[in-house]
């Protein structure tokens, strides 16, 4: 999961460093892009963290003990 983490962080970077400029909109926009994507890459780290202790598998079965 590290790997992908960073594989997102860099991601996160190049979409900042595309979309920002001198204009302090472009940047709040930009900004607002990053958190919404962040927040949403969170929220499915976690959905999956609580499938994965609940004892249920991503497609929501239960795995063969």
């Amino acid at each position: 999961m590290a790997m992908r983490d960073h594989a997102f962080a860099a991601g996160l970077d190049e979409i900042r460093a595309n979309m920002a400029t001198d204009r302090p909109a472009s940047r709040r926009i930009a900004d607002k892009i990053v958190m919404h994507l962040v927040t949403t890459f969170i929220n499915e780290r976690n959905r999956h963290k609580e499938t994965w202790l609940l004892g249920l598998s991503a497609d929501g079965s239960v795995p063969a003990l």
